[in-house]
C-alpha cells in the first residue's frame, strides 16, 4: 500500500497560524476588559456614594460656615461642605447635632444626614441636607 504524499508545511503552518491569531485575540479581550475595570474604577471613584466621596462617623469636627451652611471633619480627615434647605443655623457657638438616616454609619449623600440647630434647647431646629460638596 501506497501513502499519498500530503503536503504538511501549508497545514500545520495554517494550524500554528490559527494557533497565534487565537492567542492574540484572548491578549488583545484581556486588555480591553482590563481597561474597562480600570475606567469602571475610575469612574466610581468620582460617584458620590464610592467611599472617596464619603465621610465616615464619627464626625471629629463641626465648623457653622454660615446660617444656611457648615463644614465637617470625619477621623479620617475628610473634609465636606453641607449646603442646608435654608437658614437653620443662628451663630457659630450654638450646639448642633448630626442625625444620620437610619441604618448609616457614613454620609455620602445629602438624604444620608439631618442637621439639628439649637440641639440643646428644648425646641431644636431640624434641617435637611440640601447639597454635600467635598472638599
Amino acid at each position: 500500500m501506497r501513502s499519498k504524499n500530503v503536503p504538511v508545511g501549508p497545514v500545520l503552518g495554517l494550524a500554528v497560524g490559527g494557533l497565534v491569531i487565537g492567542l492574540m485575540a484572548s491578549q488583545v479581550q484581556a486588555q480591553a476588559e482590563s481597561q474597562r475595570g480600570a475606567s469602571s474604577s475610575r469612574q466610581n471613584a468620582m460617584t458620590p456614594g464610592s467611599s472617596d466621596r464619603c465621610l465616615s462617623t464619627p464626625i471629629t469636627n463641626i465648623e457653622i460656615v454660615n446660617a444656611s451652611s457648615l463644614r465637617i471633619q470625619d477621623r479620617s480627615g475628610r473634609i465636606a461642605t453641607l449646603m442646608l434647605s435654608g437658614p437653620c443655623l443662628k451663630d457659630a457657638n450654638e450646639a448642633v447635632a448630626i442625625d444620620l438616616a437610619q441604618g448609616r454609619s457614613s454620609i455620602c449623600r445629602a438624604s444620608d444626614v439631618e442637621i439639628v440647630g439649637n440641639a440643646a434647647t428644648s425646641i431644636p431646629l431640624r434641617c435637611n441636607v440640601k447639597s454635600i460638596r467635598f472638599d
